[in-house]
């Protein structure tokens, strides 16, 4: 969602490099006005981009370094995402969070049945033997045995929702209508209108950013930190 809010903003020219020429990640400002169509997430990331010290947007490239795309909040918009989670689960085209997943049932191994099965003694009689380091082994060893001979419940999804089977027709649909904007179909020469970024980003991922502007993935996350030393 965020992706798609910066891809649009930057491909309208509302969203650019403090100091493009410098080497290693960048700070982003604002400038311009935002078009009447701009939604709440995109009002909210690009006035986060407005450096404090300039009070018309329309010249702040001209003053302070920018902040960083992973520093930009929309504090305020995450309701955006839960209207529109709650519109997914509702069309029954997603599942809630942590709802059970079909069809995710793991199967008893006869192998994996014996094992837990000899492990039980095996971990008794080395506690009698006070063979503790090998019984915390064969302890583990049982363990993840048992769960491989134990029929497991349904496997749980990630915190945020899952598409459905009708889900992921209506995404397989629209990927074919809208197939020209596939990155990896669409031809190098031809620009994106700003207006189709979101939607291009939404079904088909991260590789349209790198078609919008050659180096934004490189801005999105932290630069790792690499100490040196004892210690450090």
């Amino acid at each position: 969602m965020k992706q798609g809010a910066v891809a649009r903003l930057v491909a309208d020219g509302l969203l650019h490099r403090a100091s493009p020429d410098e080497p290693g990640q960048q700070g982003w400002v604002a400038r311009g006005s935002l078009p009447e169509d701009a939604d709440e997430f995109e009002r909210e990331l690009w006035a986060a981009a407005i450096p404090l010290d300039v009070p018309d947007p329309a010249f702040s490239s001209a003053h302070g370094e920018g902040d960083y795309l992973w520093n930009l909040r929309a504090p305020n918009a995450y309701h955006l995402l839960d209207e529109a989670e709650a519109r997914l689960i509702g069309e029954g085209c997603a599942r809630r969070p942590f709802e059970p997943v079909p069809g995710g049932q793991r199967l008893r191994g006869r192998w994996s049945t014996a094992a837990t099965a000899t492990a039980v003694p095996v971990v008794a009689v080395l506690v009698l033997d006070h063979a503790w380091i090998r019984a915390v082994l064969a302890l583990v060893i049982g363990m993840a045995a048992l769960g491989q001979a134990v029929p497991g419940g349904p496997v749980m999804p990630r915190w945020l929702p899952t598409p459905t089977g009708k889900g992921e027709k209506v995404l397989r649909m629209a990927r074919e209508r809208f197939a020209d904007l596939d990155p990896a179909t669409r031809p190098a020469t031809e620009a994106y209108d700003p207006r189709q970024v979101r939607m291009a980003v939404a079904l088909f991922g991260s590789a349209v950013l790198e078609r919008i502007d050659d180096k934004i993935l490189n801005d999105w996350a932290p630069e790792p930190v690499f100490a040196e030393g004892p210690g450090e």
